[in-house]
């Protein structure tokens, strides 16, 4: 690091490194957090500055085809400010800022959602946005593990009929990362998620 960045603050430094090398770095009244590719140098400086890891985040794409879904009706485009409000569904955490439930919420109008609707209640949900020809999923939802991720699979052989897949910044405590290994999903970059408490300038 530069000698010159040393008289600064740590939150004076992040301030002026964050726009080109961490645009993933967020600031609350309470703690900061970074969302980092695993890149030995840059956790070290992170590490040095007080910040500690609490999760990792997977990148992963799917451009394989799957088998393609039987015409059952029960797979529906859902309006995504629908879905969000069936908090049963999101009730397993995004760890990625652009996953979080407020996220979505803010930028519903940019965002695409599908589920998959039994006479009583939606089973699961993806929502996503199409970008460069590809459906990015930012959210998965289901309203129990069994046959939740049955139907987690289901709607992303509907979305894969669509267009190649993305999935950006996974947590598996949002979905298990097997599951999408086992439909051909491979992994493309990991991130580690840290935070520090956030100190005045």
């Amino acid at each position: 690091m530069s000698p010159n960045l040393l008289p600064f603050s740590l939150k004076k430094q992040l301030d002026l490194i964050k726009p080109v090398l961490y645009p993933n770095l967020l600031t609350c009244s309470r703690r900061m957090v970074a969302e980092l590719p695993l890149n030995p140098g840059v956790q070290a400086f992170f590490g040095s500055c007080g910040f500690s890891k609490e999760t990792e985040l997977v990148d992963f794409v799917l451009d394989d085809d799957l088998p393609p879904l039987p015409q059952t009706g029960a797979v529906l485009p859902v309006p995504v400010s629908d879905l969000l409000a069936q908090k049963g569904l999101w009730s397993r955490g995004a760890e990625a800022w652009d996953r979080a439930d407020a996220t979505l919420e803010n930028c519903a109008n940019t965002l695409k959602g599908v589920a998959l609707l039994s006479p009583d209640r939606i089973e699961a949900a993806l929502i996503y946005r199409n970008v460069e020809n590809r459906a990015k999923i930012v959210r998965f939802g289901y309203a129990e593990p069994q046959p939740g991720l049955v139907y987690v699979t289901l709607l992303l052989r509907y979305l894969r009929a669509l267009a190649p897949l993305s999935v950006p910044r996974l947590n598996e405590g949002e979905l298990p990362f097997s599951l999408l290994e086992g439909l051909g999903f491979r992994e493309t970059v990991r991130y580690e998620k840290v935070a520090a408490a956030a100190k005045g300038g």
